[in-house]
């Protein structure tokens, strides 16, 4: 199961949400160790046309926004990070 490690949030841009996973990036693991996986996916999650969620790297910081709780989040982005991570 694939554990969440900080949850950001930063309105400013469409991928407001930053949800950055324990598992470290595979992009090479040796020159990024502070990059973690990372899913940003924006607050219209299930709009056909405007919703957004990708799988990215990220490294953690303030850049990301402000930390939130899993609670936090819109109740459709919780449905769907739970289904993209598999927790």
């Amino acid at each position: 199961m694939t554990e969440i490690l900080a949850i950001y949030d930063n309105p400013e841009f469409g991928d407001r949400y930053s949800v950055v996973l324990s598992s470290r990036t595979m992009v090479d693991p040796k020159e990024h160790d502070k990059l973690r996986d990372c899913l940003a996916v924006g607050d219209d999650v299930t709009h056909p046309q405007n919703g957004f969620s990708q799988m990215t790297v990220a490294e953690l910081g303030p850049h990301l926004g402000k930390p939130i709780r899993f609670e936090d989040l819109p109740r459709p982005v919780q449905d769907h990070v739970m289904e993209r991570i598999g927790a």
